[in-house]
């Protein structure tokens, strides 16, 4: 464990990495850093944010959740590492310990790309918005714009 600690850039154990939930209709948590909080620690230009909504998956589908559930993941420009995760909508107490894991390990949006989630349930929403910010940090979503 020592070793591991030596070998990887400390990440930050602040009270950012606890997840804080609302507990009202519909639900809203969050873990990490907001985008201002962010940019204070980096700079405009190195932060991007995506939103993925509920309703583009097969479960929010399925059970016509309202298009305004979404979940927003907050990421670095340099190398995709999600620093923040705040979801608002049906059930975002529990899927904010996915988001807690994620900003805690210093995961990427390339490293849940291939994610995958065995059955029809909402945490496929963290699959849809690294493929939007993987598409923001390529470029491509400044191509889709313009045409």
């Amino acid at each position: 464990m020592v070793l591991r600690n030596k070998q990887l850039p400390k990440l930050d154990q602040s009270h950012n990495n606890n997840p804080s939930i609302i507990w009202a209709i519909p639900e809203l948590a969050f873990v990490g850093s907001t985008k201002s909080e962010a940019i204070q620690s980096y700079s405009e230009e190195e932060v991007f944010s995506v939103v993925a909504s509920f309703a583009d998956t097969i479960r929010g589908r399925l059970k016509a959740l309202s298009s305004s559930y979404f979940l927003k993941l907050v990421c670095l420009r340099q190398d995709g590492r999600i620093l923040g995760v705040h979801i608002y909508g049906e059930g975002a107490s529990e899927l904010i310990y996915l988001g807690a894991s994620l900003v805690a390990d210093g995961n990427t949006v390339f490293d849940l790309q291939y994610k995958s989630f065995p059955a029809v349930i909402l945490h496929e929403v963290y699959r849809n918005a690294a493929m939007l910010a993987i598409d923001k940090l390529s470029g491509f979503a400044d191509l889709l714009r313009e045409a």
